[in-house]
């Protein structure tokens, strides 16, 4: 796609002006409040190595710069936002390569300055690393236990989210199980450095209840402090076009958890036309000044097996903008 377009909203759904994969949805009211996703939508055409298995998992936004991570390249992409342009082909500023193993399987992404949170959805554990002059370990060392990867691989650690001020890490699982009745964990973190190491400290948690066939996917904390979700089902029985959502968890003036819940609070219902985009899932969210929230699909499914970085996929990467107003 060339061009951004932009849509407006009817009746608080979406109605898309360009021609975009996006549709109309109508508002879905369940236990929680049903919300527009927003007043502006906007697409960022990326250069040609995003159309190889780079696979994007995470994303961030840390200095007004936009952050992706990669699960296939094992690296971090960063972008300059007031450089991003809807009509032009946009290439990141600067390229990390994160300490990791071969098959390590990277998920999620959080920044505080010089210092990188990700995760290993194969073993479900926190890696930290500082980027500058080139990125390099960082042992992480945690207080409490994180949930247990399942046989079927479903259970994983899918977003991170950070606040550098109050040195709050937000972890979201992606669901317990696979099948049945399920739920999400979500923590939050303290973090501290010490004797180049960081200390994660647990100090809130909430579980959340998840339906067959969704999962939570990424986690995005805005500037004013508010904690945003992505669930996602495609290609599943029931949801063969996609479903996609925007949820956002409410926060005490604390940060933390504001009261034990089993949903979010706020649902903002996005679908994207899956089966035209060859079944993508959103693997970022990262939230910007006036509630502006970048989203990022992943384009591959290889696991972590590098060696594929570097070949053509049969996916795109497709970077969105869209508001949350």
């Amino acid at each position: 796609m060339s061009k951004g377009h932009k849509f407006g909203t009817i009746y608080g759904c979406l109605l898309i002006s360009g021609p975009f994969l996006l549709t109309v949805v109508g508002c879905i009211t369940t236990a929680t409040t049903a919300r527009s996703a927003g007043t502006g939508f906007e697409e960022f055409r990326l250069e040609e190595r995003f159309n190889n298995n780079v696979e994007i998992s995470g994303l961030d936004i840390s200095r007004d710069t936009l952050y992706l991570l990669s699960e296939g390249c094992h690296e971090v992409y960063a972008f300059a936002l007031d450089q991003l342009k809807g009509n032009a082909t946009n290439a990141p500023v600067r390229t990390y390569r994160l300490p990791a193993m071969a098959d390590d399987d990277l998920e999620a992404l959080a920044i505080a300055g010089d210092l990188v949170f990700y995760t290993n959805e194969k073993i479900n554990s926190i890696y930290a690393a500082r980027l500058h002059p080139s990125p390099q370990p960082v042992p992480v060392i945690h207080s409490a236990s994180l949930p247990v990867q399942q046989d079927d691989g479903e259970a994983g650690l899918e977003g991170m989210a950070i606040d550098p001020r109050r040195k709050f890490l937000y972890v979201l699982q992606e669901r317990d199980r696979k099948e049945g009745t399920r739920s999400a964990q979500l923590m939050m973190f303290t973090f501290r450095e010490r004797r180049d190491s960081v200390y994660l400290d647990l100090r809130d948690t909430m579980s959340i209840t998840i339906p067959s066939p969704y999962r939570y996917t990424s986690l995005g904390l805005s500037p004013d402090g508010k904690l945003y979700t992505t669930r996602t089902c495609y290609g599943k029985v029931g949801c063969d076009t996609g479903e996609y959502y925007i949820e956002r968890v409410r926060l005490s003036s604390s940060g933390y958890f504001a009261v034990p819940r089993s949903s979010p609070d706020d649902q903002f219902p996005l679908t994207l036309d899956a089966k035209a985009m060859n079944y993508p899932n959103l693997e970022g969210i990262a939230v910007g000044d006036d509630n502006v929230a970048y989203l990022v699909n992943d384009n591959a499914d290889i696991k972590g097996d590098t060696s594929l970085c570097t070949t053509p996929s049969n996916r795109k990467t497709r970077l969105f903008r869209v508001s949350l107003q």
